[in-house]
């Protein structure tokens, strides 16, 4: 196995077993029962062109409870070409924005990593790949699916697509 995906197999067990344990109850983190989302990116946008940047892929799950709390996992290639992975154990959902029961504020953040050589800067905190990160969008919901705009610190703007399941 490649030794650059190793760090991301043990990572991907590690947040399974949090979310598997907060599932049984015996931890203090929101139930993870009310909606399920599966999420790609469409496009991302960066506010500075660079020859360096290639398309972003992303896939992730999210879980919403009714509270609005979330709490998810992204997997996707970055800017660069590095395979990369956010988890999120913290998050909330704000529904009915500007008076309107579909539009949402999102925000989460938790533990980015990927950003590693020389693209350790392009993140803030970034050590050996790892860093904080905070993640703001602004969404709209129609039930079964949301489309969200995904604030990625200065660098750009990501467009994302949610599948609903309840």
């Amino acid at each position: 196995m490649k030794k650059s995906i190793k760090p991301l197999l043990v990572i991907l067990i590690l947040t399974s077993s949090v979310f598997v344990y907060a599932e049984s109850g015996e931890i203090g983190l929101p139930e993870i029962k009310d909606k399920v989302l599966i999420q790609t990116s469409i496009l991302t946008h960066h506010y500075e062109r660079s020859d360096e940047h290639k398309n972003v892929y992303m896939i992730g799950y999210e879980s919403e409870s009714k509270n609005g709390e979330l709490q998810g996992i992204t997997f996707f290639r970055n800017s660069f070409g590095q395979p990369t992975l956010y988890i999120y154990p913290w998050g909330e959902k704000i529904d009915g924005i500007f008076s309107n029961k579909n539009i949402y504020l999102k925000y989460s953040y938790g533990l980015l990593y990927g950003y590693k050589g020389k693209y350790e800067d392009k993140v803030p905190l970034n050590k050996n790949g790892f860093s904080p990160a905070f993640i703001p969008a602004i969404g709209y919901d129609e039930g079964h699916y949301q489309i969200q705009v995904n604030a990625l610190g200065t660098a750009g703007l990501m467009i994302q697509f949610n599948f609903v399941s309840k």
